[in-house]
């Protein structure tokens, strides 16, 4: 699914808006509860630099409750990432319940 955002409007957003992006294409991305991304591929879909995610999922790392986000490889084309959801999807009840 490709964003109708073109590069130069999506640039000049604060890295806040960006980690809000980002945050709506990991939950788009984790049907069954967890999923591997990488920087590029996050990048190539939002239309910015792989510089700019990596930094942004980075700041998600450390500051996110909503996902379990964790540097789990890199390569020359970039890191992949390990996103687990911390609260289950809308429509599903915890074990508890």
């Amino acid at each position: 699914m490709r964003k109708s955002m073109n590069r130069a409007s999506m640039s000049a957003r604060s890295p806040e808006m960006l980690q809000k992006h980002i945050t709506d294409y990991l939950k788009m991305c984790l049907e069954d509860g967890s999923t591997y991304v990488k920087s590029r591929h996050i990048a190539d879909e939002l239309d910015v630099s792989v510089k700019r995610v990596g930094a942004a999922m980075a700041s998600l790392e450390a500051n996110t409750d909503q996902f379990a986000i964790t540097r789990w490889g890199g390569s020359s084309d970039g890191i992949t990432w390990c996103v687990e959801a911390t609260t289950p999807p809308l429509g599903t009840t915890s074990p508890s319940d």
